[in-house]
């Protein structure tokens, strides 16, 4: 009995999970580059949607 409600538990964890994820994805909203709290205008840099450096103070 116990391990049922462990597993229903645990399933239902992971669909509120999944639902969050595609959730935040729907959403969408991007304020900023991605890379955190202020990561952008500490580094400089930030990564884009391809995985490539995009830098701030380029030219």
């Amino acid at each position: 009995m116990i391990e049922t409600i462990v597993v229903i538990g645990i399933v239902l964890a992971a669909a509120g999970l999944l639902a969050r994820s595609f959730y935040r994805s729907a959403a969408g909203k991007k304020t900023g580059c991605g890379c955190g709290k202020g990561a952008c205008s500490m580094a400089g840099t930030c990564h884009g949607a391809a995985g490539k450096e995009n830098h701030s103070s380029a030219p």
